[in-house]
């Protein structure tokens, strides 16, 4: 059993759903991070800048805040950078209503980390750990 597959059984068993669910949630918003920029564009109705924030990048720092302290350095380091790259952008950035935001520059190593970081969770195993676990 993997590692980090091993800590959220872990959790599991000690009730900690809160962080189990900060994990699910992250994975879908990394996996977004990981996708090339036109892809990111299409993801996401309306209003790119507001609604990465709202649907994505919330449930990286959640899991941080979560979570950060529990993660492997494999998961966390990757994690944080992510969550340090976004966090360092500004409203000229992140302009309203402006579809080219993740064509910038400043997503490619966003997406270089989230990719790291959901190589190490090896998040195939996780989300059958998940669904398993809702059942």
């Amino acid at each position: 059993m993997p590692d980090f597959v091993a800590l959220i059984c872990q959790w599991y068993g000690a009730d900690e759903l809160e962080s189990i669910d900060a994990i699910a949630r992250l994975i879908p918003a990394l996996e977004f991070v990981a996708m090339a920029a036109a892809q990111q564009e299409q993801a996401l109705p309306d209003c790119l800048a507001c609604e990465v924030w709202n649907s994505r990048m919330r449930h990286v720092q959640d899991a941080l805040l979560i979570v950060g302290d529990a993660l492997p350095d494999s998961i966390a380091t990757p994690l944080n950078r992510v969550w340090a790259l976004y966090a360092s952008m500004g409203e000229v950035d992140l302009p309203c209503h402006d579809r080219s935001i993740f064509q910038r520059g400043h997503w490619q190593p966003m997406r270089e980390a989230a990719n790291q970081v959901l190589s190490a969770m090896e998040p195939g195993a996780v989300k059958r750990l998940l669904a398993d676990l809702c059942r």
